[in-house]
């Protein structure tokens, strides 16, 4: 959870209400308010994380809010009896239909640090009447920072799959779930349960992550927080096939009805029907040995590929858990022993205002550089307009980072203590450092963008770059510094004017000798020619990246015809979508499309008079309609991007994970756990030779 501007009131409860406890012997009135307050913020903070995917905490600062609820309760039992309770998660609501599941799911007991640790383990050692020399195993697993969900299966045959919700009910999310490769449609095996759920967690890895905020950016959307918010907002989307391009992995970890004598049993039952439990389940016995292992996860944590904040321990015995039953609120047999944040300080010295190809001002602070989690930093991100707000940064602020599902760390916040009497606040600039068009952010979104389009230089290059990249043009020889060094030197600042340079023009730059030149020309001219959806992508629409450019083109066939569309949908304050009426265009995206064919008309015809844009021919029947595709390793003759297309046009469906209802894996060079997978599950793979015969030929591979 991200951090809020002001002290939350679980760290006043804490510093200033818990002292009263001692000294009133019964609930007095302040107390019964404080308690009261904090429920209903805990519950504020609840609705943002589990329901909307927008928290505004940091995990600490919730955790701490929790501390403090339990110290009030622990101390006043009687406020338990209270009806207003804290309860797991949130009572769904929104478009989804909702759903019970069949046996209720709780939250954990938080532990932080070794004494509370061996407090947590006698209390359960005690309740079962345990002797010191008796042992008692228990089971711990990385906690996963995602996003639980519950799986029904009938007859072996998945059913329906759940949203967590607020433990009782949550959102019925199967269609979504079924596109998750890791999650098996039909058990393997046999002797399962008739009817029973499966709990676990739905996660992306840090590398999804960063290449989904990439894509975000690039597309002029507000980039996620962190994994869990990525997961939660992937799987909570209306189109399922947005869900299934996020790259979402799911790990089981529990279940509604007994399996076997021990939790290890149930973990074994559950991989033996393809179900994917933890490779790092590790049974423990003593405190020392749970320490060990806690302390393993945190030095490999950043090592793992995904993002933990903490450790699982769970007792091993089936029976000894349903004698441990459960407290209000969580389980007395299980708890969650948190990592601390890896956390510094250091001094807020500016902060800078980028512009990126959609004109999007992100603003990025610099700090004293400072080694954080064994990486040097000396930048920290943003995010957006409002995070500045939220947090009050100011110039000069001491401000405390976190690396937390980032490349680049985040501000937690600001020492309020070391502030300067005469700091200012930071404003954000309502027009672009670059160009100065103003910069305007419309109703609902987070994101301010600069109006000046191609004007702005900061945009022209990111635009102008994208333009010739390798999912648009692919314009071979045009780099990023190549297209800089155009743009700097005033030979190309449009796309149009690409079209227009001379083998003569570029040979007496330096560094482009004749060949070089000669090529690049080439290069050109054979682009003039383009099919209909790379052509959508090289515009450079903010949210219209290869699925809504295939979209569009499978709607309009033609450019003319997309382009005549939305010069007729141009009405002031007109409802884009009501005229528009394509299928997964909201509000936001119509009037991303509208407005730039009425900004860009003049480019727009200029660019119609010398390309030849194909009209969209749809995909006809195909063998790889409907199979999955899995790609790894690196390809020689293409982009994985550009593979990918290719497959999604012939109607694959293109996966991050191998399962067994994979098809095909397509190795390059260099193919690693993916490629050992296929082998073991006896999956055909097919070299990058294979792949471009297959596609050459439109044959199937015997």
């Amino acid at each position: 959870m991200l951090l809020q501007q002001s002290e939350p009131l679980g760290m006043i409860a804490i510093k200033a209400l818990l002292p009263m406890i001692v000294e009133h012997p019964e609930i007095p009135y302040d107390i019964q308010e404080a308690w009261s307050a904090l429920v209903r913020e805990i519950k504020d903070h609840d609705r943002r994380y589990y329901q909307e995917s927008a928290p505004i905490l940091h995990d600490s600062e919730y955790d701490a809010l929790k501390q403090a609820l339990r110290a009030l309760e622990a101390s006043y039992p009687k406020l338990l009896l209270k009806a207003e309770t804290v309860g797991v998660g949130y009572r769904p609501t929104g478009p989804f239909q909702k759903v019970h599941h069949l046996a209720p799911l709780f939250s954990l007991e938080n532990v932080f640090d070794p004494k509370e640790l061996d407090r947590t383990v006698q209390k359960v050692r005690k309740f079962l009447g345990l002797s010191q020399e008796q042992s008692m195993t228990w089971v711990a697993e990385p906690k996963i920072d995602g996003l639980t969900v519950v799986l029904r299966y009938v007859g072996g045959h998945l059913v329906q799959g759940a949203t967590r919700g607020d433990g009782t009910e949550g959102e019925d999310v199967t269609k979504n779930i079924k596109t998750i490769a890791e999650i098996p449609h039909d058990l393997c095996g046999h002797h399962w349960p008739d009817v029973f759920e499966v709990r676990g967690e739905v996660f992306m890895t840090t590398k999804a992550f960063h290449d989904l905020n990439k894509t975000r950016r690039e597309e002029g959307q507000s980039p996620f927080a962190n994994p869990r918010n990525a997961s939660s907002g992937s799987l909570r989307q209306l189109d399922a096939s947005i869900t299934q391009s996020r790259s979402l992995l799911f790990m089981a970890h529990g279940c509604s009805v007994a399996l076997g004598r021990t939790y290890q049993e149930m973990l074994t039952h559950l991989a033996a029907w393809n179900l994917p439990v933890s490779p790092f389940a590790q049974a423990v016995e003593t405190v020392s040995e749970i320490q060990a292992y806690w302390e393993t996860m945190q030095t490999q944590r950043h090592n793992l590929g995904f993002e933990m904040d903490g450790v699982v321990y769970k007792v091993d015995g089936l029976d000894w858990q349903e004698r441990l039953g459960y407290s209000s609120r969580v389980p007395r047999w299980a708890f969650a022993y948190k990592f601390p944040p890896i956390q510094a300080h250091s001094v807020l010295e500016r902060i800078e205002i980028q512009i990126g190809r959609t004109g999007v001002l992100t603003p990025v602070a610099h700090v004293g550089p400072i080694l954080l989690a064994g990486v040097r930093v000396s930048r920290a991100s943003l995010h957006n307009e409002d995070e500045v707000q939220r947090k009050d940064l100011r110039i000069g602020d001491t401000v405390i980072l976190e690396r937390a599902g980032d490349v680049i760390p985040q501000i937690v916040r600001v020492v309020l203590e070391k502030r300067s009497l005469n700091s200012e606040v930071f404003v954000f600039p309502e027009h672009c450092p670059v160009c100065h068009h103003p910069a305007l952010r419309m109703p609902g979104e987070a994101a301010r963008r600069c109006t000046g389009g191609m004007l702005c230089p900061a945009q022209a290059i990111w635009r102008l770059r994208h333009w010739v990249s390798r999912e648009a043009f692919n314009i071979e020889g045009l780099g990023k510094k190549q297209v800089a060094y155009l743009y700097q030197n005033g030979w190309v600042r449009c796309p149009l004017d690409f079209f227009k340079l001379q083998q003569s023009d570029l040979e007496v730059l330096p560094g482009w000798g004749k060949r070089s030149a000669e090529k690049i020309i080439q290069s050109i001219a054979a682009r003039r020619t383009i099919s209909l959806q790379r052509f959508f992508i090289a515009l450079g629409i903010p949210q219209v990246g290869q699925s809504m450019a295939t979209t569009l083109a499978n709607t309009y066939h033609t450019f003319s015809a997309w382009k005549k569309a939305m010069e007729e949908a141009y009405v002031e304050g007109g409802d884009y979508v009501l005229h528009l009426a394509i299928q997964g265009v909201g509000p936001s995206i119509a009037f991303e499309l509208v407005m730039f064919v009425h900004t860009h008309a003049k480019l727009l015809e200029d660019l119609m008079g010398i390309l030849d844009i194909q009209p969209y021919v749809p995909v006809k029947s195909h063998f790889l309609s409907g199979k999955s595709i899995v790609f790894t390793g690196t390809l020689t003759h293409m982009t994985r991007a550009e593979a990918k297309t290719l497959a999604e046009q012939k109607g694959a469906q293109i996966l991050s994970a191998v399962s067994s209802k994979t098809a095909y894996v397509i190795a390059g060079t260099g193919g690693g756990i993916k490629l050992k997978q296929a082998q073991n599950l006896g999956i055909p793979i097919l070299s990058e030779a294979d792949w471009n015969r297959l596609m050459a030929d439109d044959h199937e591979v015997k």
